[in-house]
């Protein structure tokens, strides 16, 4: 007996016709295409990673997605990959070799151009988290001549003996990756919580006001970096990555010598730049871990006549009506783009609500400068690199503020 036929033209015929074609859709079309997606995954994961291709000096915005893949930490040491000292070795910052061993690769197996990290954490050892941009990372410089080793040797020198095993005291962890701002160095403070971290020193300020171009990371965050943070564990995904990634330098490289000039703007916005240092002060807050700021110096601190500053002096607050007198500043510019100025302030005014230690790095410049440091850049005893790295020089000078500062804390 055969079942009588559905009339399509009545409102029960056209839902069953809907099944059907749903039907029919997932068997003929879904279903290939998720085959076809494990199958273009194991075929990834057979053949294994793709080979690095970032520089980390000339190409952040390919390292931001690359690290982004990898969990917001630089990607794995490369066996063989070349000492990321050798380009400084040519520079005419230094005459001589630098200080660091040969063959030092450039990140630690926890993502952080360090040493490796012994978890748990050594009993009595004190573990610090610096946070920031290509400053902090030591672009052009070598690891021992970055912020956080210098700062680390400076906190070590009362501790000679370490700890059993050999291991240190103090460990200043450089958390430092080239472009990062506030929104990727906040994803790094919440993964690296697991470390056990006694402090966390703030740097980011370079890389919100004017990063990387592209889509700003107020709009990324918002709507690709959830989606990316699960599409990242593909190997299909790092290959995609991998293969687009010239395709795109390469539209880049074309619309620069075309004459192309993206219009300058905020990478991230004031408020919400304000929003993830109140975010990482929270974190500080609920780990019972304190929190420190540098504000990042430039190299117009040191040379220009008329150096960029807000109301407050040096950005240090030291009254409750130089605190209000900056607020209403800051509230009443309602202008598309910021300055470092704003930006600046922002961190000194969070500094000040919180009561954390606030190290002004454009006022510790500028005075080494006035005492004898070069003000030009690309000389032995320069300050900055070039218009915001310091030098090692500069390094130290900002290491040696920081260290009666966080003895304090320690």
């Amino acid at each position: 007996m055969t079942s009588p036929a559905v009339d399509n033209t009545t409102e029960v015929g056209k839902r069953a016709a809907r099944k059907r074609r749903i039907r029919r859709w997932l068997l003929f079309g879904l279903l290939p295409l998720l085959v076809s997606v494990l199958l273009l995954e194991g075929l990834a994961r057979l053949v294994g990673e793709p080979p690095s291709q970032l520089n980390l000096a000339e190409d952040p915005a390919a390292l931001q997605v690359e690290a982004l893949v990898n969990g917001w930490v630089l990607p794995p040491p490369v066996r063989g990959q070349i000492h990321d000292c050798e380009r400084y070795i040519t520079n005419v910052l230094h005459g001589q070799r630098p200080r660091s061993a040969d063959g030092e690769l450039p990140t630690s197996p926890q993502g952080f151009r360090d040493t490796a990290l012994v978890t748990p954490k050594p009993e009595g050892q004190i573990r610090i988290l610096l946070l920031g941009d290509s400053s902090v990372y030591g672009a052009e410089i070598c690891r021992l001549d970055t912020l956080a080793e210098q700062l680390e040797a400076g906190l070590n020198e009362q501790f000679p003996a370490g700890l059993p095993g050999g291991h240190r005291k103090v460990e200043v962890i450089n958390a430092g990756v080239p472009g990062y701002s506030t929104y990727q160095s906040l994803e790094v403070l919440k993964r690296a919580l697991k470390y056990e971290l006694d402090g966390i020193i703030v740097y980011n300020m370079i890389s919100d006001w004017t990063g990387p171009r592209g889509a700003g990371d107020d709009t990324w965050f918002r709507y690709w970096a959830p989606v990316l943070r699960v599409a990242g564990h593909s190997a299909a995904v790092r290959w995609a990555s991998h293969l687009v990634t010239p395709v795109v330098k390469g539209a880049q490289e074309k619309a620069v010598a075309t004459g192309y000039e993206e219009k300058d703007s905020n990478r991230v916005k004031l408020p919400n730049y304000t929003d993830n240092l109140h975010e990482m002060v929270s974190i500080a807050r609920s780990t019972d871990a304190w929190i420190a700021f540098v504000v990042p110096p430039v190299t117009r601190d040191i040379e220009s006549s008329d150096p960029d500053k807000s109301l407050v002096e040096d950005y240090v607050i030291a009254t409750e009506s130089q605190a209000e007198a900056l607020q209403t500043r800051l509230d009443e510019i309602r202008v598309p783009i910021r300055e470092p100025a704003d930006y600046r302030a922002t961190m000194a005014l969070i500094a000040w609500e919180n009561g954390s230690v606030i190290i002004d790095g454009p006022a510790l410049l500028r005075e080494a400068a006035a005492n004898g440091g070069k003000r030009a850049t690309g000389e032995v005893d320069s300050l900055m690199l070039d218009s915001c790295h310091p030098t090692p020089l500069g390094n130290r000078i900002l290491a040696r503020a920081l260290l009666p500062r966080i003895k304090d804390l320690l």
